[in-house]
């Protein structure tokens, strides 16, 4: 089960009389920097649980006050960048934390939300004075924080092992499914980087022609084949070598990548902030180019006509319809709650 949007966290925190014994969230009174190791705890509890929310601005005894002057400032101005790198010399793997302002009757409340580290657990590897030691593993419990037990660390293990076999099994009916013979495995440890920051692979000149690389503006008539096509350079370098420069690489089964349309991430984001206005998220689109980001969204085309021209062109005669991931409704909803 996944860990519940902070609108309906906050709810029953309004509606809350007593300090509640949540596996979801943690309330501060205020903000500090001093106690930034004590936060980190709280980071890779709920990361190696469901995730969940550290939140200032609130008292024991469930007052929501807000964050005073000083921690408002403190929070306000808290550098992302230096959060992540205090979260990565003291934890593997990466914890993904976000932080932003959340107002409700005139008062500032400070959260930091965490989200479920899917490569569980996260070990501590460096000390942090006597709140964290190396190799200890944290979770959330109700109410606390604190070393993990064995229950719950055999389970974390266990979906570890069943993750790996499931990859291992999908990875095998594909290769039965295409054939062993027409089967190549791809090492994506064997990329590099040149000078412009162009993404290279190298492969064996016998293997690259077997291959068929769809150029831009090409297309493979065979039906049902399924489509990859790379946008770039390839040149041939010696006799058993063949380098490719990849710039983008685009899927043409587009709802696997961007499985949700403007509509579904729209609905999506108002029911995480009701306050959130629809032509500021298009104007945030249109300035930030973020149809044209494969990190976040991906173009749906009617027709491979369509997508010719596209390419061909860089435009189209019709609408350009979009498809979103869930980075953009990450990226859309922190910006959004920042406002």
């Amino acid at each position: 089960m996944a860990k519940k949007e902070f609108h309906v966290i906050f709810k029953e925190i309004i509606n809350s009389k007593t300090k509640p014994e949540s596996t979801e969230y943690e309330i501060k009174e205020s903000f500090s920097y001093s106690a930034m190791d004590n936060y980190l705890k709280y980071f890779a509890s709920f990361a190696n649980n469901r995730g969940g929310y550290l939140i200032f601005g609130i008292t024991d005894n469930m007052d929501l006050v807000g964050m005073n002057e000083k921690s408002l400032n403190f929070f306000s101005r808290l550098d992302p960048e230096r959060l992540t790198n205090e979260i990565n010399v003291h934890f593997m793997p990466s914890i993904n934390v976000s932080h932003y302002i959340w107002e409700y009757n005139k008062a500032n409340f400070g959260v930091f939300e965490v989200f479920e580290v899917k490569d569980k657990p996260v070990i501590t590897v460096r000390d942090a004075k006597d709140v964290l030691k190396e190799g200890e593993i944290y979770f959330r419990y109700s109410g606390r924080s604190e070393k993990i037990k064995y229950g719950e660390l055999n389970s974390i293990i266990q979906l570890r092992i069943q993750s790996v076999s499931d990859k291992w099994l999908r990875f095998m009916e594909r290769v039965a499914k295409i054939g062993v013979e027409n089967a190549f495995v791809f090492d994506a440890n064997q990329v590099n980087i040149d000078d412009d920051g162009i993404r290279m692979f190298i492969i064996d000149e016998n293997l690259a022609n077997q291959i068929e690389f769809i150029k831009q503006g090409e297309f493979v008539e065979k039906e049902g084949a399924p489509t990859v096509m790379l946008i770039g350079e390839g040149e041939v370098r010696g006799q058993q070598i063949v380098n490719k420069k990849v710039e983008t690489i685009i899927e043409t089964n587009i709802w696997d990548k961007y499985p949700y349309s403007f509509k579904e991430m729209w609905n999506i984001l108002i029911e995480r902030n009701p306050r959130i206005k629809q032509n500021l998220l298009h104007k945030y689109i249109r300035e930030n180019k973020i149809k044209d980001n494969p990190n976040f969204s991906g173009y749906n085309f009617r027709s491979k006509e369509h997508q010719e021209e596209y390419l061909r062109t860089g435009k189209t005669k019709g609408p350009m319809v979009s498809n979103y991931n869930e980075e953009a409704i990450k990226l859309f909803d922190e910006v959004f709650r920042k406002q």
